[in-house]
């Protein structure tokens, strides 16, 4: 005689049954994920900030060189559009 292995028939029973190393296994996996999206979170924002730091820092450098040649000139006397193009700097590409 075959002995039949008996139904789950309780919602409680299921859930003992997920308890084992299967239920431990996705508990890892949501971990892991939820790791690493707070990763690509911190990465997106040192990412921003350094592309706004690189922006600022162009902005100085920009500003600094239409100062000096707005100033210079002047200073020394000499009239800017007397000046032949090669002789102002290159500008920098954006």
């Amino acid at each position: 005689m075959l002995r039949r292995r008996p139904m789950l028939r309780r919602l409680s029973d299921l859930r003992a049954r997920d308890r084992g190393p299967a239920g431990q296994r996705g508990l890892a996996l949501v971990t892991v994920l939820w790791v690493l999206m707070l990763l690509a979170l911190i990465a997106a924002s040192f990412m921003r900030t350094t592309r706004t730091e690189i922006n600022i820092t162009r902005n100085l450098i920009e500003s600094a060189e239409a100062e000096a040649l707005a100033v210079y000139p002047q200073a020394e006397g000499i009239d800017p559009r007397s000046l032949p193009r090669a002789a102002l700097p290159p500008r920098v590409p954006q």
